[in-house]
C-alpha cells in the first residue's frame, strides 16, 4: 500500500537528490579547471599587452586614441580576473614559495 510506496519513494527522492548535489559539485569543479585554463591563456596576451605597451610611444593624437583604447581592453581584462579572484602575485625580490607559486622551469 501506500506505507510501502512512501518509503521506496522517500528513498528515489533522496537518492535523485544525492544524484543531483554530485552532478553540481563534479559541474562546479569542472567549471573551475575550465577558468583556470582560461586563465593562464590570458595571462600569455597580457604578456603580449606588456611587452608591447612598453615598446610603443604614442606621438600623435591618433596614436594616443589608439593606446587609450588599448588600454581600456587591458584593464578591463584585469577587471575580470579580478572579478574571478585572480590576483596579482609579487614575485621580485621574494623567495620561492611553493604554497603561491608555481615553477615553470628550472635553472640549471
Amino acid at each position: 500500500g501506500k506505507e510501502e510506496w512512501g518509503q521506496k519513494l522517500d528513498a528515489l527522492q533522496s537518492e535523485y537528490q544525492n544524484i543531483q548535489d554530485r552532478m553540481n559539485k563534479q559541474s562546479k569543479e569542472g567549471g573551475g579547471t575550465a577558468t583556470i585554463e582560461v586563465v593562464r591563456k590570458m595571462l600569455e596576451v597580457m604578456d603580449n599587452y606588456d611587452r608591447a605597451f612598453g615598446a610603443l610611444s604614442a606621438d600623435t593624437e591618433e596614436e594616443k586614441e589608439m593606446e587609450a583604447t588599448y588600454k581600456a581592453t587591458y584593464d578591463l581584462i584585469l577587471k575580470i580576473f579580478d572579478d574571478l579572484g585572480v590576483k596579482p602575485v609579487e614575485t621580485l625580490g621574494t623567495e620561492f614559495d611553493y604554497e603561491v607559486h608555481q615553477a615553470v622551469m628550472q635553472r640549471p
